[in-house]
């Protein structure tokens, strides 16, 4: 009789999906379907203890966790309604959390997607210096790091325009990997799978604000994100317009608003990609449908930026190492940001965005570019203080790209 093979885990991060998580699809060929997977709500990113560096500030807003909870509500559901298989859940520091979970199953092997930015990072350091072995998958881009013209680390284009023209000389999308079996592993007797914590264990309160004003009422998960995908493009036919509308501020079809669930992984920018020219191929290819793909690539052109700046993305000067600038401190500086936060500067435009944004969770990119431009060129106030704001509230929060356009 062969041998057992030795089951591992895949930790499940910012890809909370099925459908074309290509990390997941690895690690199921990898292990031989000997796969248990697993979610963190790390301490560290995600409730009453999770705070920023500089303001200490909630590091997700009950708006931005709401839409993580759903996010993975719907990943165990669908996990267990499409394969049986059951996702392990787990709450606190993710390395502490990980090898207890590896300890009880007697896994060595640990899978997950890819991640740039640097506290990710240092979790995959503290799992491999408890002896697991990381295996680390690139997933969450349109165009992977291996199809890249040049080297991310070392030959990074320094603007979006070179890092555009290189990349579309000559490009490869993947296409998008269905997942069709995945078993469940047997589990040891009276092993714990842990359950979802309530919004109230995480934040301290018992529901997330709903303002009826808001563009879009965002619904985390792999279901919600393609039902927007195929509503914006197919359903409401907005696609053929969206570089006319798309600096719009009113309403839900002005952009096609999939930021927060590419944010958290619920949908691949593959599988828009292919729904784009799918639209294309049945109903019309012109500027707009090309410009999305556009904002795809901007995506992207973050997500690689950080792997060459590193921290500097989070440095007062960035990564061009900008000395110039001169910020106000003190009192003013409180006080300027604080009016700034509650949407009191006095200045309508400016305050309807930042009171949007506390209310609902989201912001069009045109009011983000505004009210940072005041934050930081009229009230002179350290961006990373703006950063650290947009981080704690905006549902469609990523690392790479929120930090990277400041």
């Amino acid at each position: 009789m062969a041998a057992r093979v030795q089951p591992a885990l895949f930790l499940f991060r910012n890809d909370l999906r099925i459908h074309d998580n290509s990390a997941l699809a690895h690690a199921l060929r990898a292990s031989h379907n000997n796969l248990v997977p697993l979610f963190v709500f790390d301490s560290q990113q995600v409730g009453k203890d999770a705070l920023s560096r500089l303001r200490q500030l909630p590091k997700a807003s009950p708006l931005r966790t709401q839409f993580l909870l759903d996010s993975v509500s719907a990943l165990r559901s669908n996990l267990k309604s499409r394969f049986g298989v059951s996702l392990v859940l787990r709450v606190g520091e993710t390395a502490t959390e990980v090898g207890s979970v590896a300890q009880a199953l007697g896994v060595q092997d640990v899978y997950l997607g890819q991640e740039t930015a640097s506290e990710e990072l240092a979790q995959e350091h503290k799992m491999q210096r408890k002896g697991l072995h990381i295996h680390c998958h690139w997933d969450s881009t349109l165009i992977n790091i291996k199809d890249l013209p040049f080297d991310a680390s070392t030959q990074f284009p320094p603007t979006y325009s070179q890092f555009r023209q290189k990349v579309e000389k000559n490009w490869v999308v993947r296409d998008p990997i269905a997942i069709q079996t995945f078993a469940q592993v047997p589990l040891p007797a009276g092993f714990d799978l842990g359950n979802m914590p309530t919004l109230r264990e995480l934040c301290g309160v018992a529901t997330a604000p709903r303002d009826k004003r808001a563009v879009l009422q965002f619904q985390g998960g792999e279901d919600a994100a393609r039902a927007r995908v195929q509503d914006y493009i197919f359903a409401k036919d907005c696609l053929k317009e969206y570089k006319l509308t798309r600096n719009g501020m009113i309403g839900a079809d002005y952009s096609s608003k999939f930021s927060a669930w590419l944010a958290n992984g619920c949908v691949s920018p593959r599988y828009i990609y292919s729904e784009i020219k799918r639209y294309e191929r049945e109903r019309v290819a012109n500027d707009s449908t090309y410009w999305l793909v556009f904002e795809l690539l901007w995506r992207d052109y973050f997500k690689f930026l950080s792997i060459s700046v590193k921290t500097s993305l989070f440095r007062l000067e960035g990564p061009r190492n900008v000395q110039s600038k001169e910020w106000v401190s003190g009192y003013e500086a409180e006080r300027r940001f604080r009016a700034w936060c509650q949407g009191k500067t006095g200045y309508p435009l400016v305050d309807a965005n930042m009171l949007e944004l506390v209310k609902t969770g989201f912001m069009s990119n045109r009011g983000r570019q505004i009210v940072a431009s005041f934050l930081t060129k009229d009230l002179g106030v350290d961006w990373r203080w703006g950063a650290e704001f947009f981080e704690s509230h905006l549902v469609d929060h990523s690392v790479e790209l929120n930090w990277g356009n400041w």
